[in-house]
């Protein structure tokens, strides 16, 4: 993953990935050190009935650390209740 970046960086002069994926890859992502800024969107309702994919899932991605500790560094309510929060892992 951090070679894949880095030549994205090289080659394209890229700084900045936004990555909406499964928890499996957000894992790798944090475990490698690769995150910067974790963004989640809470919506004011509930649903149920079937499993949803996690944001976070070290067992899946073999990943001994099920705990990572984040820092708030913004939040924010948008329109229809939405809940904006960005955390520092």
């Amino acid at each position: 993953m951090r070679s894949a970046l880095e030549a994205l960086n090289a080659r394209y002069d890229v700084n900045v990935v936004r990555v909406d994926s499964g928890g499996t890859l957000n894992s790798v992502l944090l475990n490698s050190g690769l995150v910067d800024e974790i963004s989640v969107l809470i919506h004011p309702f509930l649903t149920g009935g079937k499993p949803d994919p996690t944001i976070f899932d070290p067992l899946k991605a073999a990943i001994s650390n099920l705990s990572i500790p984040l820092e708030l560094c913004h939040s924010e309510v948008l329109d229809h209740g939405i809940i904006w929060v960005r955390y520092i892992p």
